[in-house]
């Protein structure tokens, strides 16, 4: 592989990141409404005699202590989140070209297509993909081993639920 694509792998991995997190984030915010949810309706019964060994007698309690737990993830998760986003937009910002800062912030911090991307920079979606890959080498340049998310750094303990 030329060392063109090998930067602009590097950055796009780097940048995919951001959209990773957001996922991840999402996830888990979608099981703690599931969750909430098997919670509420949850019937507690109360009994005289109560078995020992019979496990699962608190499914509210257990419930709940799973939700804390998620939103534990959640808030690591966000913290990681803005870190990311702040160290991105601070290399985003240092692109001596305009275009190539467009480029990569509305497709990697705004999530936009390349289409939407196209007509914001009134280019063609062919040329606009081009200078995707431009950018991208330009940005790889602007990375260092010490960024939040290369590979093995940020991966630890941020896998969420």
């Amino acid at each position: 592989m030329s060392e063109t694509k090998t930067k602009a792998r590097r950055a796009k991995t780097y940048l995919l990141r951001l959209a990773q997190c957001d996922a991840r984030i999402n996830a888990m915010q979608e099981k703690i409404d599931d969750l909430w949810g098997q919670a509420t309706r949850i019937t507690p019964t109360l009994k005289q005699d109560v078995v020992s060994g019979g496990g699962g007698q608190d499914k509210i309690g257990d419930a709940v202590a799973k939700i804390v737990d998620l939103r534990n993830a959640i808030n690591q998760q966000i913290d990681y989140y803005v870190d990311l986003q702040q160290e991105a937009n601070a290399l985003l910002n240092r692109l001596q070209d305009n275009v190539h800062y467009t480029i990569l912030y509305r497709r990697y911090m705004l999530g936009d297509s390349f289409a939407v991307i196209a007509a914001e920079i009134d280019k063609g979606e062919r040329q606009t993909y081009s200078l995707h890959g431009e950018a991208l080498v330009a940005f790889a340049d602007l990375l260092t081993d010490k960024s939040i998310s290369e590979p093995g750094k940020a991966e630890k303990g941020q896998n969420g639920a």
